[in-house]
């Protein structure tokens, strides 16, 4: 019996109500059927036009595999799951975050077919299958997914074609992201499909050098604060300025944040509450 041909194919979905207006979605087909990593946003423009797509692509979806919990990426895992009938592979922590948010959504929850996985859990289309990769950083339980024989990875919002993800608190933690980068960096994945932005073709170094992003940024507000003691507000308008929406300027607030809490961990900073400013103030540690 001849083995059908592998391919991957990407969607970008439009979406108004996040803070990115677009988000990629990945379908792993051999031609018959298919596995569908992450479903967009819960918009009925967004659900219409990857209905008909994968409808148009004449397949059977045999799962449904979500990266992280984020509205751009399982906002519509409900209306996906039901449409399709089949398996929702998810990390534990993603799917509690899920039906933490969704109590009015109970009953309907409660009918998909939740399948936990992590680390090292494989998943089998026909002849094929790819490997659960965790990458906590972005998310708790974020996931990402490898195809060893065409060394393809779909990495969710671990990698970006242009500039860097999105790491902010409560969900993203810094340092568990440099550990998941290092982690993918071993994979030697050839093509790369993203969360967001243009599929990559990645270069040996590519993860190396977006830890090496991060970590400069983790240096310059470290001498941000050995300079004078500063509040984050103050931190993210030195760093980023007009270059950021005012509507957007939460997020990068919370970048720095989670920069600060990595260099708090690794106790190279520490902080006090200006009664004055009404607000925290860091400094660097020993000062």
């Amino acid at each position: 019996m001849n083995t059908l041909a592998l391919s991957f194919q990407s969607l970008e979905l439009n979406g108004v109500s996040s803070l990115e207006s677009t988000v990629n979605v990945h379908l792993m087909t051999d031609g018959r059927s298919a596995l569908l990593f992450d479903t967009g946003y819960d918009e009925p423009a967004s659900l219409h036009t990857l209905i008909a797509w994968i409808r148009a692509k004449k397949v059977t979806i045999q799962g449904i595999l979500v990266t992280h919990a984020h509205p751009d990426h399982a906002g519509g895992l409900l209306t996906l799951a039901e449409t399709y009938c089949c398996n929702v592979y998810i990390h534990p922590l993603e799917r509690q975050s899920i039906e933490d948010k969704g109590v009015s959504l109970r009953k309907r929850l409660a009918a998909i077919s939740w399948r936990d996985v992590c680390a090292g859990d494989m998943i089998h289309l026909n002849a094929y299958r790819v490997e659960t990769i965790e990458t906590p950083g972005h998310t708790h339980g974020h996931l990402a997914w490898y195809e060893a024989t065409t060394q393809t990875l779909i990495a969710g919002d671990n990698a970006t074609s242009a500039g860097t993800v999105w790491i902010g608190p409560p969900d993203g933690h810094l340092a568990h992201f440099y550990e998941s980068l290092t982690r993918l960096h071993a994979l030697s994945a050839k093509t790369i499909l993203p969360g967001h932005g243009e599929s990559i073709e990645a270069t040996p170094s590519f993860f190396v050098t977006m830890l090496k992003r991060r970590e400069a940024r983790s240096e310059q507000i470290l001498n941000q604060i050995i300079r004078k003691p500063q509040s984050a507000h103050e931190l993210a308008a030195t760093l980023y300025g007009s270059a950021i929406a005012g509507n957007h300027m939460w997020a990068a607030l919370s970048t720095v944040r989670a920069h600060l809490s990595y260099l708090s961990e690794k106790n190279l900073i520490a902080c006090h509450y200006d009664r004055a400013k009404k607000v925290l103030m860091y400094q660097a540690s020993g000062i």
